[in-house]
């Protein structure tokens, strides 16, 4: 889990949501470890703490009710103070071990207990404290049992209030006046979790802060031989049996005189039966396939039974992409040459509900077959992208509960490209979307405008090459080429680095508006020797197009004279000496709010003239009239900004 957590922070591709899931999921915590002795016994406690400082404000200790000192106490019987007989103890006690996970209440939620009639004695100072057996704490996280700080844990104090225990503050703030309960603590409504300054209450520690006190006290409970430094997490094993029929054999044999025997080599894989009866009612199908079950011991020939469950299909697709690079190996699970060629993925793209699930084991496996020497990677994907959701009334689409909509309806009224145009532009590809058909008629009209323009341009452009000379364009074809070839860039950009296909597609409907602008001023019949320009813009736009609208961009590629497939064409390229400006607009706010722009030259970037040119602005002067300009920000290429006063 470890090496597993720490490779989180490489994962630059992956969402930092992702990333947090899993690294809540894990768990690490670090802490120290600390051993309580069982007063008048030779028993001990040992709890896992990740604030040692606040040790001298423990008031009680907590045992989760699977702990091994509670299960004895609870047939032993409670210690003297309890005022309880042994049956009502171990009643009090059962009842709260057979409260399930989900509701046994944690942070959140009514907290019970039993108390013990023993105590356990504070290795610090020596105090008594008594051991109470609890709804919140759980065995297998930590060590099953923890100390009862109240004044600086809210699921302790909600616990003190409940059973009138002790509460004693230990560490007050550093900074500010200090709070009233650190003299009345029993006028406290919730716990204080704070890190600060030592209370005297902490003897010779008083008056260190946190982190020091921290320090010293693993060294004094290490030269005291009763605490250490120590790491725990919250991650557990994974249980991969499944009583199902579907799912890979668990290759393991049990012999009545060798015992649990691996199937040989030679005789993998195990294959399922096909002559299983699959009734529903409970335990593992193949149970009752006795050609399946009855098998002989690899080791002695005698008789001996198949285990019969099946590994969960999380196994399965935890390392299925590497089977991917060698479907035909009938001798290994995958060649590792190519493992070693495609490794690792360049993107993978999956639900965000898989994040602590298949997302977590199959770069768990990639790091177990890396250990085993079967892999060089130690990370399966370079890059991950969890896809939205599309909802419908608030609620992710899904069969099961009946709000899915049929696309068939929009494809015959408006096509399949505009639809598919219609869902890629909807929003970002990470993000949930509320499905509303009103924007399917804009995303029509958009392809409708695109073919028309490039139809009606065809005759224009025959024997029309894609290339000129660039110095004799006219202002509007200047400004067009620069368009094309700006989209072409953004457009990689967003399909290579941010898969954000909407922006893309946006970036496509500005170039269009750009094309009709163009056409307005120099149209494609009376461009003469600069119609090469058009040619070159429409040719992009079919290859850019086909990605998004594919069976519209194969018809202006072919409309445009060319024979074959747009897609086996090269991508279009970006001169970025076409994308260079003279001039560029400056957006002016004035105290936040856009209040006109100015044309300067692109490469002026003296803050004092791009503040003068702004207050040249007729609506800039105007908002700045009568006022002292308190503070002037200058983004050069950008904006000006201006805060009056």
């Amino acid at each position: 889990p470890l090496r597993e957590l720490d490779g989180l922070d490489d994962l630059n591709g992956w969402p930092e949501r992702v990333r947090a899931m899993q690294r809540n999921w894990i768990g690490r915590s670090s802490g120290a470890r600390v051993t309580f002795a069982v007063d008048e016994s030779d028993d001990v406690l040992e709890i896992f703490t990740t604030r040692i400082d606040t040790i001298f404000g423990a008031t009680f200790m907590v045992l989760a009710p699977e702990h091994p000192l509670a299960r004895r106490w609870c047939e032993e019987g409670p210690g003297p103070d309890t005022g309880r007989s042994p049956e009502e103890f171990a009643r009090g006690i059962n009842k709260l071990e057979k409260m399930t996970r989900r509701q046994r209440p944690g942070e959140t939620g009514e907290k019970a207990g039993v108390f013990t009639g023993h105590y356990a004695i504070n290795p610090f100072n020596g105090e008594r404290l008594p051991i109470w057996i609890t709804n919140f704490v759980l065995m297998d996280y930590g060590t099953g049992a923890i100390m009862g700080v109240p004044a600086h844990d809210e699921r302790d104090f909600e616990f003190a209030r409940e059973y009138t225990l002790p509460v004693r503050p230990v560490v007050a703030p550093v900074e500010g006046n200090t709070p009233d309960w650190v003299d009345e603590p029993e006028a406290m409504e919730e716990a204080a979790p704070v890190c600060g300054v030592l209370l005297p209450a902490c003897g010779d520690y008083a008056g260190m802060t946190s982190d020091v006190a921290q320090q010293r006290m693993l060294e004094d409970a290490r030269a005291g031989g009763f605490g250490d430094t120590a790491i725990e997490y919250k991650i557990k094993d994974w249980g991969v049996s499944r009583q199902r029929y579907w799912g890979t054999p668990i290759p393991v044999i049990y012999c009545p005189d060798c015992g649990v025997v691996a199937v040989p080599d030679a005789d993998l894989p195990v294959t399922l039966p096909e002559e299983v009866e699959l009734t529903g009612t409970g335990g593992s199908p193949l149970e009752g396939v006795e050609s399946f079950v009855s098998a002989n011991c690899p080791d002695c020939g005698g008789p001996a039974n198949r285990e019969t469950d099946t590994m969960d299909t999380f196994v399965d697709s935890s390392w299925y992409y590497l089977r991917y690079l060698s479907p035909h190996d009938d001798e290994h699970p995958f060649g590792r040459s190519a493992a070693d060629y495609w490794l690792p993925v360049d993107i993978y793209i999956g639900g965000i509900t898989h994040a602590v699930l298949h997302l977590l084991y199959f770069r768990f496996f990639c790091k177990a077959m890396a250990d085993l020497g079967l892999l060089t990677v130690r990370e399966p994907v370079t890059r991950l992208l969890t896809q939205g959701m599309v909802l419908m009334g608030g609620t992710a689409m899904s069969k099961s509960k009946g709000n899915v909509v049929d696309p068939d309806e929009m494809v015959r009224r408006y096509g399949v490209d505009a639809t598919r145009i219609f869902v890629l532009f909807a929003a970002p590809p990470e993000r949930d979307f509320e499905w509303n058909e009103g924007g399917i008629e804009g995303c029509s009209r958009f392809l409708s405008r695109t073919f028309a323009l490039i139809h009606g341009s065809r005759g224009a452009l025959d024997g029309v090459v894609g290339s000129g000379d660039s110095s004799k364009l006219p202002e509007a074809l200047i400004e067009l080429r620069r368009k094309a070839h700006e989209t072409t860039l953004r457009v990689t950009q967003e399909i290579d680095e941010r898969l954000h296909l909407n922006t893309a597609v946006a970036a496509l409907m500005e170039l269009l508006n750009e094309c009709y602008a163009a056409v307005a001023s120099v149209p494609v019949a009376e461009a003469g020797i600069n119609a090469w320009l058009y040619r070159d813009v429409f040719e992009r736009m079919a290859a850019i197009l086909s990605p998004f609208a594919p069976h519209l961009g194969q018809e202006l590629w072919e409309m445009l004279g060319h024979s074959g497939y747009v897609v086996d064409q090269p991508w279009p390229g970006y001169d970025a000496g076409v994308l260079a400006r003279k001039n560029v607009s400056l957006a002016v706010q004035v105290d936040g709010k856009v209040r006109g722009s100015i044309e300067v030259p692109a490469d002026l970037d003296d803050k004092d003239v791009l503040v003068a040119e702004a207050l040249k602005n007729a609506n800039v002067a105007r908002h700045v009239e009568g006022r002292t300009i308190a503070r002037s920000v200058v983004v050069p290429g950008k904006i000006v900004s201006l805060n009056t006063q």
